[in-house]
């Protein structure tokens, strides 16, 4: 489309498109890692992990998922909440030349077991605590192997103990195979932004979860059009707090790709519910960039603490809201008590997070999924034969065109 409306409603420091680089999504953490070496990629519990770290623990994941068997093009399942192994696990997969499969880890058999034999999963890597349930699902599965964690193996993920070589009658702990590949640095060649980087399971519009594959240059796509919208952000300056769920491309994308490309600080919080902790981090570590939810900015807003004065929220600078259409009341209360913007967005599993976003500073209409990112096109087209553009004003079908839409 040659007529882009929407352009002259941009911020001014937004770029109408952009030259996207040719590179794959762990590049992010490894261009991190030499600029930011010593500064922290993620917080659990007051425990850091810095960029190098992160970037040379990942290495050694990659090295042992390659000896367990794994090849170019696998997938591996990944369940887990927001804890540091999730972003270890994420980019290890990702650097072996595999494919990261996120799945929810507070769902039952039933819905795990359809995820991961659809996917095709050939290793999985999850929590102690569902061991019982994993080890039900397997046999349905092509899982050939299960990497077990716990929450606070996050505090031991600098000094993993030397455990004696496997047994075969006892589940594989990742900080056993930490501790076993370390130094390793799996070679990268091969992998290319055109190999899928995610399977994200979506409902869509008929319930039945399938699997949308976000390939790098995808998730690179839209990892950068986030990065400029956002322009008021600095490199190397800013605390995202990421309640929002990880396993879930919102999370993936705006809370730890964009946030791995800033260099920020990534507060992780297993429970979105828990706003008494959400609300601590955000003050504690001054919180710049609060990716969520409407009922989660509901919830902070309307916190009698907050109302009263308890929390400092003023280090706040944007937020982006997804999932649900954001109220009036809820955008204005929040911005009342923090100072910082709230603006609402537009996406889907296809995209393979978003691919609309009110201006941060410009004209904001509430109850408007915001403007085309740059580089997308769009057209509200007539429903029944999903071609003819309609006026302004009537409804019919949205249909996108853009680097992060799969294909």
């Amino acid at each position: 489309m040659s007529n882009k409306p929407w352009l002259k409603h941009y911020d001014k420091n937004v770029p109408h498109t952009i030259q996207y680089p040719t590179i794959t999504v762990h590049q992010f953490l490894e261009k991190a890692a030499r600029q930011y070496p010593d500064k922290p990629c993620t917080i659990y519990q007051d425990h850091i992990l810095t960029y190098a770290q992160m970037d040379t623990l990942s290495n050694a994941l990659a090295g042992a998922l390659l000896d367990l068997g794994m090849q170019k093009g696998d997938r591996v399942a990944v369940i887990l909440p927001n804890i540091p192994q999730f972003v270890l696990a994420f980019f290890a997969i990702l650097k072996a030349g595999g494919v990261v499969v996120a799945i929810n880890p507070t769902y039952k058999e039933t819905e795990t077991t359809f995820q991961l034999a659809d996917s095709g999963a050939v290793l999985l890597i999850g929590l102690n605590s569902a061991r019982p349930m994993l080890e039900a699902v397997q046999p349905k599965t092509k899982v050939r192997q299960i990497i077990y964690t716990d929450p606070n193996d996050a505090f031991s993920l600098l000094s993993p103990h030397f455990v004696p070589p496997h047994q075969d009658d006892q589940p594989i702990q990742l900080l056993e195979l930490l501790a076993r590949f370390s130094g390793t640095s799996p070679a990268k060649e091969g992998i290319t932004p055109d190999d899928p980087a995610i399977f994200q399971y979506s409902g869509g519009t008929t319930g039945t979860p399938k699997a949308a594959i976000g390939l790098h240059r995808n998730l690179v796509a839209n990892i950068y059009q986030f990065r400029h919208w956002l322009h008021m952000l600095n490199d190397g300056e800013e605390t995202f707090i990421v309640f929002i769920p990880l396993f879930h491309v919102y999370g993936m994308v705006i809370g730890m790709g964009v946030g791995i490309f800033l260099g920020a600080r990534l507060v992780l919080i297993p429970n979105p519910r828990d706003i008494q902790t959400i609300l601590s981090s955000i003050e504690q570590y001054h919180g710049t960039m609060v990716p969520g939810v409407p009922n989660i900015y509901h919830a902070i807003g309307h916190h009698p603490d907050v109302v009263n004065g308890k929390y400092n929220l003023r280090s706040i600078k944007a937020c982006i809201s997804g999932s649900a259409p954001l109220l009036r009341e809820t955008k204005e209360q929040f911005e009342r008590v923090t100072g910082g913007k709230l603006v609402e967005g537009y996406g889907l599993s296809e995209a393979p997070t978003a691919t609309h976003c009110n201006p941060v500073w410009g004209e904001n209409r509430v109850g408007s999924i915001g403007l085309p990112l740059p580089d997308v096109d769009c057209r509200i087209v007539d429903m029944d034969d999903g071609k003819s553009i309609l006026p302004p004003g009537q409804a019919g079908e949205l249909i996108i065109r853009g680097p992060q839409v799969m294909y």
